[in-house]
């Protein structure tokens, strides 16, 4: 079962994984389905599914999130990862070039060469923003 529900719900390697992102089945409450398992496997004896990366654990348990301590590999979204990827070794005349796809993610404020960490940091929030109803569901 819980194999099942780690396939069906959750994205990421052995490192550990996070919710996929699905607002289908956010609406259809099957992120809330899936934690009522994982917890009745526990109180039934069970093993403790261990599938989540830490951040989402503490999330889950604590319902506080840490995003200072989110790195870059806890982003399994492979365009939101190439892009952060692409903009941490760009030159400056690069940054022009990756414009259009950083404002596509979401980022309002100016994309400079001197602004890199900031349109880091901000494309790792947005990622989790996108996993958040998700783990709230979860959560629940």
């Amino acid at each position: 079962m819980m194999a099942g529900v780690e396939r069906k719900f959750f994205q990421g390697g052995s490192t550990g994984k996070t919710p996929k992102y699905s607002i289908t089945d956010y609406h259809k409450e099957h992120f809330k389905t899936a934690g009522e398992i994982m917890a009745v496997s526990i109180v039934q004896g069970g093993s403790p599914p261990n599938i989540s990366r830490e951040w989402c654990y503490g999330y889950i348990s604590t319902g506080e999130m840490d995003r200072d301590s989110i790195s870059k590999e806890d982003v399994t979204d492979p365009e939101l990862s190439q892009l952060m990827e692409e903009v941490e070794i760009a030159e400056p005349e690069a940054m022009y070039d990756l414009l259009d796809r950083i404002t596509a993610c979401g980022y309002s404020g100016p994309a400079t060469w001197e602004r890199k960490e900031e349109i880091i940091k901000g494309r790792k929030a947005l990622w989790l923003k996108r996993g958040d109803p998700c783990e709230d569901n979860n959560r629940e």
